[in-house]
């Protein structure tokens, strides 16, 4: 069986993957997912916010419903970019997402609390990717249709395996974050550490992810 990959940015691989790339650069026509990631911001001042997004409207809109993307990455990280205008940005692909029925994966970064207003409605998909905070926060998030996705990299913080340990299986999703080839081969570690952490056969596993996976690529489809 196929491994499934909820977050990559690396396109044609041998996985089932959620491509995403960012909307500003778009040059990858194999992703399924487009957005204006939080760190953008670094280049954005409030003045020029609004002509911003007047500029790209048309551009994005296309993207989502003739090309058929869903959205993202997208999110709030309050160490890079500015936070104020992160959240004008996330508002504006948030309301682009409900307008067109889109599933959406969001970075989040010591932004829990900031980013739940903006999903608390949010009745599509929504992948919390690379998923990196407490069990207290996972349950908090667990509404709607939210789904965790879990990277190697963040397995190794007992904070984050608890949480994983608390993840319902049917919101439970598995990433590689690759930003390179190489990187690629993180998810099959993240396959063998995750069914070691639930003690669940790896096959098992699969199935669980791919389930869920299937689930947000079914109902994200162009309407």
């Amino acid at each position: 069986m196929r491994l499934y990959d909820a977050h990559s940015h690396i396109p044609k691989n041998k996985n089932r993957t959620f491509i995403c790339s960012n909307f500003l650069e778009n040059k990858n026509t194999t992703n399924n997912f487009v957005g204006i990631h939080p760190w953008d911001t670094e280049n954005l001042n409030p003045t020029d916010l609004k002509e911003f997004m007047k500029n790209n409207k048309t551009k994005f809109e296309y993207q989502i419903e003739k090309n058929n993307k869903n959205i993202g990455e997208i999110g709030l990280d309050k160490f890079r970019g500015n936070f104020e205008i992160q959240k004008e940005i996330l508002s504006w692909q948030i309301d682009l997402a409900k307008k067109y029925n889109r599933a959406i994966t969001i970075h989040c970064v010591k932004s829990f609390q900031e980013l739940f207003p903006f999903i608390k409605d949010y009745n599509q998909a929504a992948i919390l990717h690379s998923f990196n905070s407490s069990k207290e926060i996972l349950k908090q998030f667990s509404i709607n249709k939210v789904y965790f996705s879990f990277s190697y990299k963040n397995l190794k913080s007992p904070k984050t395996i608890e949480a994983l340990k608390n993840c319902p299986l049917n919101r439970l999703l598995l990433e590689s974050d690759a930003t390179t080839k190489k990187d690629l081969k993180n998810l099959k570690l993240t396959y063998k550490q995750v069914a070691k952490i639930l003690n669940i056969p790896i096959h098992t596993l699969k199935k669980i992810v791919k389930k869920n996976f299937l689930e947000i690529a079914r109902t994200s489809k162009k309407r």
